[in-house]
């Protein structure tokens, strides 16, 4: 028999939208296939850590990992990675809702090809009404979506050979997986959406709680801007153009013009730390996870 996979939800604050989410998990997947882990990222109100614990003991939890303080998405994200074993890793953000078969298409998708890094569901964006793609056929992406994603840890050693999430430059949150599936693919793995694994998703429900509406975008466009000086070639500069003039417009509409061009000044007030950081992704760097977390996280 196959051994288990880890799915792993991450918790702030949130554990209504985690219990959910957990539900859904469990009514739409034979339960003989995955184990669920929960690291709860410092969640502030007890309550979490409570509601978690008889979840836990009712069976719809298989381990809980705590942490003293929020330590941002990517460190959160690596722990999991660091605490699970198998050939595969399973990421279901906590504001999504699987639908039937999401499970069994991934990972049909993922062992399509020995050279797929990761495969992200095909996700339906609630607040925008729209799926990622139409179609139900796997579909190449220059990078992941991050809502559901599968990842190879062994067959071929994706994970091994890529790295961790890159937790030093974009911390808390946003471009992790971008920047990861860069890497990726500059070390010869693909990168594919999976058209018939679905689910839906309430965007950046947690961030939504915990930072106000412009210090999400500022965050979020710093990132964005960062991913792209780390990893981007001169002809994706060239060719990509289409996507600032839609970033330019999608802010002048907004009314907050002002928040992209302060992302653009924070990239640049950093610009000579970034590209030296350009230089050694352009030589293939697999990025450890270093950070010393066993001595502070509880793991239930």
């Amino acid at each position: 028999m196959r051994e288990k996979i880890p799915v792993t939800i991450i918790n702030w604050d949130s554990v209504e939208i985690v219990e959910l989410c957990i539900k859904y998990i469990r009514e739409r997947t034979d339960p003989a296939k995955i184990d669920i882990q929960v690291v709860d990222n410092g969640s502030e109100d007890r309550g979490n850590i409570l509601r978690l614990l008889e979840l836990k003991g009712s069976g719809d939890i298989e381990r809980i990992i705590a942490l003293p303080k929020n330590m941002g998405f990517s460190i959160a994200f690596n722990i999991a990675f660091e605490e699970t074993v198998g050939d595969v890793f399973c990421y279901v953000s906590s504001d999504c809702l699987v639908e039937p078969g999401w499970f069994e298409e991934g990972m049909k998708s993922l062992e399509a090809d020995a050279n797929i890094a990761a495969v992200c569901s095909n996700i339906f964006l609630m607040e925008e009404n729209r799926k990622l793609s139409e179609n139900d056929e796997n579909i190449e992406l220059s990078e992941l979506y991050g809502a559901i994603m599968f990842i190879r840890r062994k067959a071929r050693k994706a994970w091994l050979e890529v790295g961790c999430f890159d937790y030093l430059n974009f911390s808390p949150a946003y471009a992790e997986e971008s920047d990861w599936s860069h890497r990726a693919k500059r070390k010869g793995y693909r990168i594919v959406l999976s058209g018939k694994s679905l689910a839906y998703h309430s965007e950046s429900y947690t961030m939504k709680n915990k930072y106000n509406k412009n210090s999400l975008r500022l965050l979020r466009l710093t990132h964005r801007i960062k991913y792209r000086f780390l990893n981007w070639s001169y002809q994706e500069f060239l060719f990509n153009w289409k996507w600032y003039l839609i970033e330019v417009v999608e802010e002048i509409k907004n009314g907050t013009i002002h928040i992209l061009l302060a992302a653009i000044m924070k990239n640049l007030l950093m610009l000579s730390t970034t590209l030296e950081e350009r230089k050694k992704r352009s030589k293939g760097q697999t990025i450890i996870f270093k950070y010393p977390y066993r001595n502070i996280a509880t793991f239930i």
